[in-house]
């Protein structure tokens, strides 16, 4: 137990009271999925999978696969929308089939820009710089030969993005000589190659030869003939599939467009404000049940305080009629669609750009409608995902903290927690302002009056979706939480994640074992070392054949671990961690005589307690051996004075 106040969130198990005043306990096992019901980590493996089928090869990038491998590293050049990032995800991606480990700038406030701790054994690591300023790139470009070669210690690859250089003179930033050979150049993917490929692979016909792109941009990014290909499939699997190729595409066309020719006369035509209320909650709940949608739209009209239809309920307009207005129509199991494809994305982002009045309205009304218990899951995280998308520029995006601060003060609820956590998910999964979004994540861990349910929330975030990409950092905001808790949530969380990863678990000895002043500190971190202190995880040899419990540092740790366990925390705390300690070393020929004298030493200069660890180990022992050889180490160490 901590000897802190603050939030208290349960144990799954049964939480325990320590304090005085009433303790509300709240534990939802709230779990962050995507609308097809995968964890986060699933999703990751899923999507590099789904790149890598309708992944077109610049040129250059053999070359690239070279010096990765023969170097372990690669800096990727190429002009922006040429697909630079996913040609780096896809080297990586075919070295190991496994998740990319993105490693990101430090906050400003930070002496190094990298923090080289985040390489691991084996990672296949990607430094994204594509959007990195002049300061930035002065700074990190220092810190590359560092990173490169702590990359070549682990065994491990790195693959660069650099930032685009100036298109016209070339200029921009520069390697050091040390670095160049390191550097290739991506040349431009085809367009037409690379919509020919999303067509194929998701079993679209298309006639040869195939017929020229619509003129997307002045130069179109890969980015956006995705999208449009994804249209043009979306068409396609309408119905039967029936139409022609023609008419996919011209459909695909409208979509990309934002259907800008058609959506300012259609809005100009709904001259009620029942009739517009209908069109933009059809929007925001797209594919959700009628009913769902209809109880929606009018509590939208209760937000906009719009006075109700002066005529009888009995000549109100049917459901039929009010769709048909907003062009949408319902499918046979009474769920809501618009009649073109692409129209409710193209609808929120006409209102929210055009109808700016309306903004906090939209807000005030999804802060109410996501939390609504009748919303299913699938409809609470489409609507959630649908405003994000809206708010993540930079002049909305502190709008998203606040709703997540909002539906996470008392009373706190499921459908409460569950739409903070998808706000937050959201804007993790975002580019441009994750970094935004991880920010707010670590001020609000290290609150000591942060509600019950932020705090789940964050946990949550962490657990599932931060550490996907940024392993480090979740970690580093679920200590926080670990340290102001009652419960064991966010240290059960914790050494999960730490488990299945030696360098993370390296990480968090160090963080919990580091010399502190702080007494409150010390006690806190206690329990968490308790946690971790399986003498297994530190014994197995691993992925890389070596033993963490091989490596002097990770001694050291263990043994201030164990001395500030036992010298902070009663007996009954820490007296189960201890006879698993001795279990293990009493099976463990090779390292029982280490595993001993690390316990051993924690309970240096408290006679009480070494007596006490003599029983426990009798206790723990099938047979005399163990507890004659942790009495000789007893003995042996007082004789030498370290006791």
């Amino acid at each position: 137990m901590t000897t802190q106040t603050g939030p208290q969130i349960s144990h799954a198990h049964g939480p325990v009271q320590a304090g005085d005043a009433p303790q509300n306990n709240y534990n939802y096992n709230y779990m962050l999925r995507d609308s097809k019901g995968r964890e986060p980590r699933k999703k990751d493996i899923d999507e590099l999978e789904w790149l890598w089928q309708r992944f077109v090869e610049p040129s250059g990038l053999g070359t690239a696969r070279d010096v990765l491998k023969r170097h372990s590293t690669v800096f990727l050049e190429g002009l922006p929308g040429s697909g630079r990032l996913a040609a780096a995800k896809m080297l990586l991606w075919q070295l190991a089939q496994r998740p990319v480990h993105e490693i990101v700038l430090q906050d400003e406030e930070r002496s190094n820009c990298l923090d080289l701790d985040h390489v691991g054994e084996s990672d296949c690591i990607l430094l994204d710089l594509s959007t990195a300023g002049e300061n930035d790139w002065r700074k990190v470009h220092g810190e590359l030969s560092s990173l490169r070669s702590r990359t070549r210690d682990r065994n491990g690859h790195l693959v660069v993005v650099l930032p685009p250089r100036n298109a016209s003179t070339r200029k921009g930033w520069e390697l050091g000589p040390e670095l160049l050979p390191f550097c290739v150049e991506l040349g431009e993917v085809p367009p037409d190659a690379v919509f020919r490929r999303y067509l194929k692979q998701d079993g679209v016909p298309f006639p040869t030869p195939l017929p020229p792109l619509p003129p997307l941009t002045a130069r179109p990014s890969l980015e956006r003939v995705a999208r449009y290909a994804h249209f043009v499939v979306v068409e396609h699997k309408k119905g039967t599939g029936g139409g022609s190729f023609t008419e996919w595409c011209e459909v695909a066309e409208r979509a990309l467009s934002g259907h800008r020719d058609e959506l300012a006369g259609h809005i100009a035509e709904l001259t009620r404000g029942t009739q517009r209320a209908f069109l933009l909650v059809t929007a925001l709940l797209h594919g959700a049940h009628a009913e769902t949608v209809y109880q929606g739209a009018t509590e939208f009209l209760r937000i906009m305080e719009q006075p109700p239809e002066d005529v009888p309920l009995l000549e109100h307009s049917p459901l039929q009629q009010r769709l048909a207005d907003v062009h949408a129509s319902l499918d046979d199991s009474g769920h809501v669609h618009f009649e073109e494809t692409g129209y409710d994305a193209a609808v929120r982002s006409y209102i929210w750009m055009h109808l700016p009045f309306l903004q906090g309205q939209i807000r005030e009304w999804v802060a109410r409608t996501a939390q609504d218990t009748g919303l299913s899951d699938t409809e609470r995280t489409d609507l959630i995902g649908r405003f994000t998308t809206l708010c993540l520029t930079d002049r909305h995006c502190g709008l998203l903290p606040k709703l997540v601060e909002n539906w996470t003060e008392k009373p706190p609820s499921r459908p409460r927690i569950a739409a903070a956590a998808l706000v937050l998910q959201a804007g993790l999964r975002d580019r441009a302002h994750g970094r935004f979004f991880r920010r707010r994540i670590y001020e609000w861990s290290k609150r000591h009056d942060a509600p019950p349910a932020l705090a789940e929330v964050v946990m949550v975030a962490c657990r599932d979706e931060m550490v996907v990409s940024h392993p480090d950092e979740a970690i580093v905001r679920l200590h926080h939480l670990a340290r102001r808790e009652r419960g064991t949530r966010a240290r059960d969380a914790l050494s999960a994640l730490v488990r299945d990863d030696p360098r993370l678990l390296r990480r968090m000895l160090d963080r919990v074992t580091l010399p502190s002043t702080d007494e409150r500190r010390r006690v806190s971190d206690a329990p968490i070392f308790l946690a971790l202190a399986d003498p297994a995880l530190f014994a197995s040899p691993g992925a890389s054949g070596r033993p963490l419990l091989d490596e002097a540092a990770v001694q050291a740790r263990l043994a201030d671990g164990w001395d500030r366990a036992i010298g902070s925390l009663p007996e009954e705390a820490w007296a189960p961690a201890a006879r698993t300690w001795l279990r293990h070393a009493m099976e463990d020929g090779c390292h029982r005589d280490l595993l001993l004298d690390l316990l051993i030493t924690g309970c240096a200069h408290r006679p009480r307690v070494l007596a006490r660890m003599y029983t426990l180990a009798r206790e723990a022992a099938a047979h005399a051996d163990l507890e004659d050889l942790v009495l000789r180490k007893i003995r042996s160490g007082r004789r030498a004075g370290s006791l």
